[in-house]
């Protein structure tokens, strides 16, 4: 879908080559994997997350680290100090959009 990728760039103001099309979330959460993640890496997530995405990133051999959710979303506090105790977290999973 050349067309769809090429308006997709202009509208986000990136190169053509910098968008992938992909089938879903699923699809692309595994193309996130096995481009980043490196087995041992951490993965932060929500608690309660997709668990499709946990097996894909488990997959890779991450470390999944859980985090605590109020109302308001994330637990920022809880982010913070799990972010200051562990050096080989590179991605941050959100599921839910409010």
């Amino acid at each position: 879908m050349p067309k769809l990728r090429t308006r997709l760039a202009q509208r986000c103001n990136l190169r053509h080559q910098e968008v992938i099309l992909t089938a879903g979330a699923s699809q692309a959460q595994q193309l996130v994997g096995d481009a980043w993640l490196d087995p041992g890496d951490a993965v932060l997530t929500e608690d309660p997350s997709y668990l499709g995405a946990l097996r894909t990133f488990s997959i890779a051999g991450a470390i999944i680290l859980q985090l605590g959710m109020s109302a308001d979303g994330v637990d920022l506090s809880e982010l913070e100090s799990t972010l200051r105790r562990n050096a080989r977290v590179k991605l941050f999973h959100v599921a839910s959009i409010s």
